[in-house]
């Protein structure tokens, strides 16, 4: 009958599921860090899920950060975001932009795009650093 409940079973890797659901619980990238394995199967598993909201949350910080990723591993794009800022502005527009840059999920995961450059804290929107000199 309909109204019994059913088991479902999901053969996943368990420590990226549960780090999944609980950006799912919370809609916010709650990554981990501090463990950057974890964090490329959480990715993953989004992707397998399609949790699209996910990833393209992921794509916009990392390209909000990627001016500043230069000496970051894998490769630095080039792409100047001060000529077209109105794609920072626009997650969907970010996402696709990243995945023109980097070649998607999986490129940027193989190449070490991601994760390092999504916890960049450098933000292109924020104030310009001051050098003064003191005399």
């Amino acid at each position: 009958p309909a109204s019994e409940s059913r088991e479902i079973y999901l053969d996943r890797d368990p420590d990226a599921f549960k780090v999944l659901l609980s950006c799912l619980r919370n809609h916010v990238a709650l990554l981990p860090e501090t463990d950057p394995d974890l964090c490329k199967r959480v990715l993953l598993e989004a992707e397998f899920f399609g949790v699209e909201w996910l990833l393209r949350d992921v794509k916009h910080q990392t390209l909000r950060h990627e001016p500043y990723s230069a000496g970051e591993r894998g490769r630095y794009s080039g792409w100047d975001p001060s000529a077209s800022t109105d794609v920072l502005k626009d997650p969907a527009r970010a996402a696709q932009k990243f995945d023109e840059l980097f070649g998607g999920l999986r490129d940027a995961l193989r190449t070490g795009v991601l994760p390092s450059r999504f916890f960049r804290k450098a933000d292109p929107y924020g104030a310009q650093a001051k050098v003064r000199h003191l005399v």
